[in-house]
């Protein structure tokens, strides 16, 4: 059978007359312009035939009787729809096997599929008849960001329209991080038909560079500022960019504590404090973006900083949604035509013109992307349908929607949408602030909760008593140590010198947790320690991080003396003590 069936024209039952003679009869007769009589003799088309198109009795294609008839393709297209809403759609030929499995359980054998499998044509032919069907590329997300509720986004929204219901775009900024990585990316060519492996001539590596991009609401986005994996940041790095750009280094390429509030400081106060009345900062719940600097800074300036929901940046993050995508298009653009005339990967002196370059390809569409990411994201103007309707519906919640086949398999779709349970091997806690999403953060809220990583101080009150660290002394014998700054040597927190290593404990809301650091310099009520690293999956060790931890630690958190041990290198290990407890 050929891909494309056209039915022949001519004798024998063959049809002897254009689509577009029957088209021209059919309109001529509604009008009343011509009898469906004369209308057959002028366009050669035959009575019957347009007679019963005429009064809508003839189908609307050629062919033989449909393997499925109308109600059985519409519950195998309501069925598919629901698979894509609830994350998991089917392939061609998962759709292929469906059917195969359909007939089979009917008893039915249809003698036109090979098995009972329809093939290529019939898939073909079955897109065509449904339009609302099509092929698309699909992105993976994780289970955590498939199993928001809609309880989680009316939450949000309930916090979020205090802040912004009155408020004008232009005071209303979302921030975000992303990577433009050296890599253009695959694209088609031209090539010998049956080439198993086409490949391209074009250096390429996995390097990429951290960018922090903020916008307004109405479509102004700040001075980018970037952030390169180096040492040393050199002249030649931040020369030909964007005007106003920012521009750092550490040795990851992340973004940290520190290097937020550098960018927070020098590109978004500045803008900031240039707009009348409050201003609204939305980002993500990330523990890198915030310290108390940073919220005092935000209390002192009238900006309130408010958190998205967790795993939900997908849908809430206007950056996200319309933003990056085409910026992306057009770094890939730019990149592949510096790769065709260049050799290497891209140098970081580079960088900076390459960026601009982006930025300009995007051009006057711009502004108009943020607006949408706005617009998307319910944030301007606030509609919280705008995504909620993006959160697949239970058929249940429909009125008017009878039930289908299809309701199985969607009980069994929100299963497999749950986060998977049972794993023997217990995750350790994410950091997360306990601030509600959508509701701006202050000072209060970091030193109650005692999750500032900027400042580690907390309240010795609120120690708990069944959080306890066991050490083994030289004969072998565990004693417990408790918080009450002595051991059962009987030392006291005076006893603590310059450069001991101690332990520490830090009261986290529910549990203690534990870090091991040395003393710098002692004071009356605290001392000042430089924290270590836990490093290693095979011999577990500590080092100290190459930008310094250093923290003014109260005396009556510093739990006990610990011996280090150097095993070369910087590295240390403690052998006196649990350390699957020390973070």
């Amino acid at each position: 059978m050929p891909r494309t069936y056209v039915k022949k024209m001519g004798r024998e039952g063959k049809r002897n007359y254009s689509a577009v003679y029957l088209e021209n009869a059919i309109r001529e007769v509604k009008k009343g312009k011509l009898s469906i009589r004369k209308a057959s003799e002028c366009y050669g088309v035959p009575y019957t035939t347009l007679n019963e198109w005429v009064k809508g009795k003839r189908k609307n294609s050629y062919g033989g009787q449909p393997v499925l008839n109308s109600k059985d393709e519409e519950c195998l297209v309501h069925g598919l729809i629901k698979c894509g809403e609830w994350g998991f759609p089917l392939k061609r030929h998962d759709v292929r096997n469906v059917v195969q499995g359909y007939l089979n359980r009917s008893g039915r054998v249809e003698k036109r599929f090979k098995n009972n499998k329809p093939g290529r044509d019939w898939f073909l032919g079955f897109i065509k008849r449904n339009q609302e069907l099509t092929e698309r590329l699909v992105q993976n997300i994780k289970r955590s960001r498939a199993g928001i509720s809609e309880e989680v986004i009316h939450d949000y929204f309930d916090n979020l329209e205090v802040y912004v219901a009155d408020m004008p775009p232009s005071n209303i900024i979302n921030f975000d991080e992303t990577n433009f990585t050296d890599d253009p990316g695959q694209s088609k060519a031209l090539v010998k038909r049956g080439v198993k492996h086409a490949e391209k001539i074009m250096d390429s590596s996995k390097t990429s560079v951290s960018v922090m991009i903020a916008a307004t609401a109405e479509g102004v986005v700040l001075p980018p500022y970037v952030v390169y994996k180096a040492k040393y940041l050199y002249p030649t790095w931040i020369e030909n960019g964007i005007p106003g750009s920012g521009y750092n280094r550490n040795t990851n390429g992340w973004f940290d504590l520190e290097i937020f509030e550098d960018w927070f400081e020098k590109i978004l106060l500045p803008f900031a404090r240039k707009l009348n009345g409050r201003k609204v900062l939305i980002g993500d719940n990330l523990s890198s973006h915030l310290s108390l600097h940073v919220i005092q800074l935000c209390e002192e300036n009238e900006i309130d900083f408010i958190l998205l929901p967790p795993n939900t940046t997908h849908i809430c993050q206007p950056l996200d949604v319309a933003f990056f995508h085409p910026l992306k298009g057009a770094w890939r653009k730019c990149l592949e035509e510096w790769k065709m005339k260049n050799r290497g990967i891209l140098p970081k002196c580079e960088f900076p013109k390459m960026l601009k370059r982006t930025f300009e390809e995007v051009g006057v569409h711009l502004s108009s992307n943020v607006v949408a990411g706005f617009a998307a994201c319910g944030i301007v103007p606030l509609n919280r349908e705008a995504v909620l309707k993006k959160l697949p519906k239970s058929p249940r919640e429909n009125e008017g929607l009878e039930r289908r086949w299809s309701d199985t398999l969607v009980d069994h779709l929100k299963e497999l949408r749950k986060e998977t349970t049972g794993s023997t091997e217990k995750r350790p806690r994410q950091k997360r602030l306990n601030v509600a999403a959508g509701k701006g953060i202050v000072v209060r809220d970091l030193v109650e909760s005692g999750d500032d990583m900027h400042s580690r101080s907390s309240n010795e009150n609120q120690l708990h008593s069944d959080s306890e660290l066991f050490v083994e002394d030289d004969t072998g014998r565990s004693s417990v140590i408790d918080y009450g700054g002595t051991t059962e040597e009987g030392e006291n927190c005076s006893s603590y010198k310059s450069g001991e290593f101690v332990l520490v404990s830090f009261p986290t809301g529910s549990r203690n947790r534990h870090f091991i650091g040395q003393i710098i310099q002692m004071a009356e009520s605290d001392a000042e320690v430089s924290y270590l690293r836990k490093r290693g999956s095979k011999q577990v060790h500590f080092v100290f991080p190459d930008v310094p931890d250093v923290d003014k630690t109260p005396l009556t958190q510093i739990v006990t003396k610990v011996k280090p041990k150097g095993i070369g290198r910087g590295r240390y290990i403690f052998p006196d003590i649990d350390i699957s407890k020390i973070e």
